[in-house]
């Protein structure tokens, strides 16, 4: 009788780090010593919130974002083979994600989205072995980031036969070079015045806004500062020759202890994450203070780099053709569980 160390099978993938619609490839490699075994391949997306309330409560919802499953051959004819696949991820899908938090009527929230590849061999229908491998997707999203700007502006009255004319600010949202390895954003800020030199504080904030919407359900919202930095005005002013026109950064770390490092901004089917730069510069005009307030939202992607498992064990064995596959579109399920915690 064949034991569990005559049969192994293994997932070798060229890359754990893709963006959604591309192809991932790899191979399937198997070792075993009866031949007529199934081989099959399998991949899964799902999407999986569960709410935390008061009396021990909890409410878990799924949705399956793809799912599919196709053998690669139904019967082995040696005892080493290698099955080579490229399989293209529907350009729907969501970020891979994590995001755990507490709301103000204290009820946590878990959020996850997760990826995985599955490779398995039966005989006669009784499972020999079987393995996983995990995938971080990147929504499609990241390929469309780009410069974006956004204006506001506002006069600067003291009374109303008095005016100091009047004060513009704009944000600028640089565009990564590399948008999957880099762990700072940098937002350029430009405020337009002839009154800039009566500027008394520029304080810029990073925002994190996380809804959820669930059926029958109210809107559960989490809104909160990540990060606060208040400008040296002195430093910009003597450091630029037009003070009407002050060009200045704000800087996010994605390393930073209170960021949340696998929440990207995103859109589930329950859930959806995003990032704003507020800016607030407060004139003195007169007696009084004149506030230019502008936020806009800035696109937050994972940081995950790219890395293969060399560690696999490399099969000299008759090499099967290239088996192209792809997630179908049309076997999205969702279902709803509600439960107690055990």
């Amino acid at each position: 009788m064949q034991s569990e160390d005559d049969v192994s099978v293994n997932l070798e993938l060229d890359e754990k780090s893709v963006i959604a619609g591309d192809r991932i490839g790899g191979e399937v490699q198997i070792r075993s010593s009866i031949l007529g075994c199934t081989v099959t391949f399998e991949s899964l997306g799902i999407e999986k919130v569960v709410i935390s309330g008061i009396k021990d409560t909890q409410i878990t919802h799924k949705s399956i974002i793809y799912t599919f499953k196709r053998n690669l051959t139904n019967e082995t004819q040696e005892a080493d083979e290698v099955f080579p696949f490229s399989f293209k991820l529907p350009a729907f899908a969501p970020s891979s994600m994590s995001f755990d938090n507490t709301d103000h009527h204290e009820q946590r929230i878990k959020v996850e989205i997760t990826y995985s590849i599955k490779a398995s061999i039966k005989f006669e229908n009784n499972l020999l072995k079987k393995t996983k491998a995990n995938l971080t997707v990147h929504s499609a999203r990241i390929r469309d980031e780009s410069e974006k700007s956004q204006e506001a502006s506002r006069p600067l009255n003291c009374c109303i036969c008095f005016t100091r004319g009047a004060a513009s600010m704009s944000i600028i949202s640089t565009k990564n070079l590399d948008p999957l390895c880099n762990s700072r954003m940098i937002n350029q800020v430009i405020i337009k015045s002839d009154s800039n030199k009566k500027l008394a504080s520029i304080v810029g904030q990073y925002i994190l806004e996380f809804s959820i919407k669930l059926p029958n359900q109210s809107i559960i919202k989490v809104r909160k500062a990540l990060t606060r930095t208040v400008a040296d005005i002195k430093q910009i002013l003597s450091e630029q020759k037009n003070n009407q026109e002050l060009i200045f950064n704000f800087e996010l770390n994605k390393n930073d202890r209170e960021f949340p490092k696998q929440t990207p901004t995103n859109d589930g089917v329950y859930f959806q994450s995003r990032y704003f730069l507020q800016v607030y510069a407060v004139y003195y005009i007169g007696f009084r203070s004149k506030i230019l307030e502008l936020e806009q939202e800035v696109f937050v992607n994972l940081d995950e780099e790219n890395i293969t498992d060399r560690s696999i064990r490399q099969i000299d064995a008759l090499k099967h053709p290239l088996q192209m596959m792809e997630a179908p579109i049309d076997n999205a399920q969702l279902y709803i569980n509600h439960n107690k915690p055990n």
